[in-house]
């Protein structure tokens, strides 16, 4: 890692280095949590990523569900559940900085264990 690029150390690390920083934020408590987004906006816009791209998916099997047989509901939405809990960024959506997409998202989720 390039401590001293041109551009700053923020734009010299790549997406899936600050994907893996954000699993470790289950680790800190609010106020430190806090103070590590303020200072880091890719991980902002990495949760605000996996809340769009969630929100997609589970806006998609619910369309499918109604468009489609029943039976291939839960096998869809085993999938999105999946991909939400094995992304420990989304414990914190509440610090997406969208407020449509942290909506959307709630809507959707509520909308799938409905």
């Amino acid at each position: 890692l390039d401590w001293n690029p041109p551009g700053g150390v923020r734009s010299s690390i790549d997406q899936a280095t600050w994907s893996r920083l954000g699993r470790h934020l289950v680790k800190f408590d609010g106020s430190q949590l806090q103070r590590i987004l303020d200072a880091t906006s890719p991980l902002r816009q990495d949760i605000a990523r996996r809340v769009r791209d969630l929100t997609q998916g589970l806006n998609h099997c619910l369309a499918r569900a109604q468009a489609e047989a029943q039976e291939v509901l839960p096998h869809l939405l085993l999938t999105q559940f999946k991909a939400i809990d094995g992304a420990p960024q989304l414990q914190h959506f509440r610090h997406c900085c969208d407020l449509d997409s942290k909506t959307r998202f709630l809507l959707a989720l509520a909308g799938a264990i409905r």
